[in-house]
């Protein structure tokens, strides 16, 4: 279910500046990943950090010796763990025996957190996400949440796995893609999606970039969302969660912005009660070995 609800609408922008989004996000890296910058979307990166989820059952399984011990894989009974596996678990053989695993512990609970800065603007509705230690932005923008984390599971096995996303952000538009509800697959930033910040992960296989805030039409408002995606992830994969905010500042939270910034922030769906910035949180909610 999307729960997806313009608070405020205003026809002011944000001042834009000149992007040089690939400079930050075109680094190299041993797989490539779709680049959350709204210049390449296609390059390759470099994570700020990388996480290690821990995973019982890592190792792959053993390819069949030839056709007949295919045929017997196949026909052999699906695996039974006693007692039985919760939502988020699958039955794997580990030390050689049926047991419950969870291959998407490492992503349960990941949140996007980008707290706010200096309040600025004419306005007063806008608030800073400044580089650690730093009072200016780069030319090239920034990104405050970039970080790579390890799913876990076997590594010939795809998992189709039930994510509850829910967060308060700030609206992008983007193109090439899929759009369902704020969620949307594939493509990226849309040239007319001026600064607004882009907020998403990239699945490395199947390699796919999804975001967190579409919006059909650009604007100066902030909005709830909690909505459930099914999506195919192979075991062993690399997730990389990312925010990229092109003038470091983005919308304060806030339901009206006529009483800015001293104004009552929304809260997120089952979260936060009055976060100050842009937050969103991923939960696991089920796994299912194909």
């Amino acid at each position: 279910m999307s729960l997806s609800a313009p608070l405020l609408t205003s026809n002011a922008r944000r001042s834009p500046v000149t992007l040089l989004c690939g400079a930050v996000l075109g680094l190299a890296s041993s797989c490539a990943l779709t680049a959350p910058s709204d210049a390449e979307l296609m390059g390759e990166s470099r994570p700020n950090r990388v996480d290690s989820g821990a995973s019982e059952d890592a190792a792959p399984e053993a390819g069949a010796a030839d056709s007949g011990a295919d045929a017997a894989k196949d026909a052999a009974p699906p695996l039974t763990c006693a007692p039985a596996c919760s939502a988020k678990q699958v039955c794997a053989v580990q030390g050689g025996s049926p047991t419950c695993s969870e291959p998407a512990a490492a992503i349960d609970g990941a949140t996007w957190e980008i707290p706010c800065g200096e309040i600025y603007g004419t306005q007063q509705w806008n608030c800073r996400f400044w580089p650690a230690g730093s009072t200016s932005c780069p030319a090239q923008g920034y990104t405050p949440v970039d970080r790579r984390i390890r799913f876990g599971g076997q590594a010939n096995v795809t998992y189709d796995v039930t994510l509850r996303f829910r967060g308060i952000v700030e609206p992008k538009i983007y193109a090439g893609g899929t759009a369902d509800g704020p969620f949307y697959i594939g493509g990226g930033p849309a040239a007319n999606s001026e600064n607004y910040n882009s907020y998403g992960f990239t699945v490395s296989d199947p390699l796919t970039s999804y975001y967190l805030n579409y919006a059909e039409n650009k604007g100066d408002y902030v909005f709830a969302f909690e909505h459930e995606k099914t999506l195919p992830i192979k075991g062993q994969t690399e997730i990389r969660l990312f925010a990229f905010a092109p003038t470091c500042g983005g919308l304060l939270n806030c339901q009206d912005f006529s009483t800015a910034p001293a104004c009552t922030p929304y809260p997120v769906p089952g979260g936060p009660p009055a976060y100050n910035g842009h937050f969103i949180q991923m939960d696991v909610v089920a796994v299912k070995r194909r």
